[in-house]
Formats: structure tokens, C-alpha cells, sequence
């Protein structure tokens, strides 16, 4: 049966059965009843031995307008990261430097070191599990008969995502992303679930990379539909003052 899904970037129409339709339908209706929203929580960055805390806030409104800031002395914002349309802003405030560049896994990772993309980012500071572009869906039950898994395939069965569920077939506990050759690229997982104004949103999220990367982040508060103004995705800025990470 085809179907088309949308993330923040359209996917091509899709092949799946009537389970899968379902469960896909589902996911959206969760992703796309999320308009805007913000949070506050506690990050871990640990990269081999050494480890990073910070406490952040956050804001985002769709399609896929993000800000995030790492907070300093009396909750002032040290380190500001913004996503807006296809440009990535960071703004070093306590250094007072600007970077500017495209809006791209690459200068992502520069700053994060978890090779996120800025749409997946979005998705999981929403609380909800990011959705790759995919040409065919399928539900399978791990063999340890643990989980029931939604495996996401490009064309030629090369496997783009999978998405392990709790017992409802609802609830995502676990999302891993894999690249063009089938290598994981990262492994986020949600736990410590809570019901904000009628969405299921994890209070606790872990992303995993191979390279002995472990980023935590511990959400204390968590609002969804919150009027947020236009200029909360700007900087005020000029573009002169910016180093190009494109250089």
C-alpha cells in the first residue's frame, strides 16, 4: 500500500502493509500534534574519558525551527545554537564570537559530536523519534522475541532506521540510524515517559555513538504548545560579524 510520511523534509511514497501503514500513521499524528514546544534539562557529553555537563533550554517550533542554549552563573545562556530554514548559527557569547554556516550534519557535529543531522535533532529535543526518508517499512519481532521493530529500508533493501517499540506498539524506547552502507551512525534512546497535556514525551534521552560517545540528557521540565515569538529564531546579528564555517 503506498503512503507518503513527512519529517521536516519530505519522504518519496513508500511500500508498506496495513500494520506498518498504522503504526507509521501513528507516529505522525504524535510528531505533528507537537506544534512547538520547550524544555530544560540537564546534558552529559562523555567522549572517552572526558565528560561535559551543562544545563540547557530549548525551543522549537515546526517546520523545523530550533534554539538551544547552554546555561551559565544565574541560568544566563553561555553558548546559543540555532537552526533556522538551512542555515546553523552558534553564538559564543561568553567569548562573544558568531559562527554561521549550513545547516548540516558536519558543522552539527563540530559542536556536538554526536553526528546528528538538524532534522533528527529537532525530532528528538521534541521528544519524538526521527523519521528518515524510507522506500519500504516493516514490522519484525527481534529473535531473543524481546521487542516488536519497525525496520525502515531505501530501495535495494539497504537498511536507513529501525524503531524498537514497548508492548503497545506506541511507545518508542529505542531508534537506531544507520548510513548509505549499513553501519550505524547512532542510537537514541527514551525512557522515564510522561504525559504532557495528552502527548507521551521521555524525560530521559540517550544518544550513542561507536566512537565512545554518550550524550545524556536528563529533561526537568517540558511544555508543549507554548506561544513562541518570531524573533526567538533570530540572533539580531549582522552576517559581517560571523565566521563562515564553510571556509
Amino acid at each position: 500500500m503506498p503512503l507518503s510520511f513527512f519529517a521536516c523534509a519530505t519522504t518519496d511514497r513508500v511500500l508498506l502493509g496495513p500494520e506498518e501503514g498504522h503504526v507509521l500513521a501513528s507516529l505522525k499524528h504524535a510528531k505533528d500534534n507537537i506544534e512547538t514546544f520547550k524544555g530544560v534539562g540537564q546534558l552529559k557529553i562523555s567522549a572517552g574519558k572526558g565528560v561535559q555537563t551543562a544545563r540547557v533550554a530549548w525551543i522549537g517550533s515546526r517546520p523545523c525551527n530550533l534554539r538551544l542554549e547552554t546555561l551559565g552563573v544565574w541560568g544566563r545562556p553561555s553558548l546559543l545554537f540555532l537552526l533556522k530554514d538551512d542555515i546553523f548559527y552558534v553564538h559564543d557569547i561568553n567569548n562573544n564570537r558568531y559562527f554561521k554556516g549550513k545547516n548540516s550534519v558536519r558543522n552539527l557535529r563540530r559542536f556536538l559530536a554526536v553526528p546528528v543531522g538538524p532534522q533528527d535533532l529537532y525530532s528528538i529535543l521534541s521528544g519524538s523519534p526521527p523519521i528518515v526518508p524510507f522506500y519500504e517499512a516493516k514490522i519484525e519481532v527481534l529473535p531473543d522475541k524481546s521487542q516488536s521493530c519497525l525496520f525502515l529500508y531505501k530501495r535495494w533493501n539497504r537498511i536507513a532506521e529501525k524503531i524498537c517499540f514497548g508492548d503497545d506498539l506506541k511507545t518508542v524506547k529505542e531508534v537506531e540510524l544507520f548510513d548509505t552502507r549499513g553501519e550505524s551512525k547512532y542510537v537514541v534512546k527514551f525512557s522515564q515517559f510522561r504525559d504532557v497535556n495528552g502527548s507521551l514525551i521521555p524525560y530521559r534521552i540517550r544518544v550513542l555513538h561507536e566512537d565512545e560517545i554518550d550524550m545524556l540528557l536528563d529533561v526537568s521540565r517540558f511544555y508543549i504548545q507554548v506561544p513562541i515569538p518570531k524573533e526567538a529564531f533570530t540572533l539580531g546579528l549582522p552576517d559581517d560579524q560571523a565566521v563562515d564555517l564553510e571556509d
